[in-house]
């Protein structure tokens, strides 16, 4: 999910995508919101807000 997001970053910003690294789950939540401030940030195209919003609802429901 994290990388996927940043993948989804990386293409607003219409920059490579680059690994993102494991830091500690406890960080996880704060990953995500920095990627989601990243997106929104780059005011993307519908289209990818729509993937990155339908990979969060998806990853919401699997949890």
């Amino acid at each position: 999910m994290i990388q996927y997001l940043a993948d989804l970053g990386a293409e607003a910003e219409e920059r490579p995508s680059r690994p993102v690294p494991h830091l500690h789950d406890l960080v996880l939540g704060d990953q995500l919101r920095v990627l989601a401030d990243d997106i929104l940030a780059a005011t993307p195209p519908a289209d990818l807000l729509d993937r990155a919003t339908t990979a969060v609802d998806e990853a919401r429901k699997n949890l």
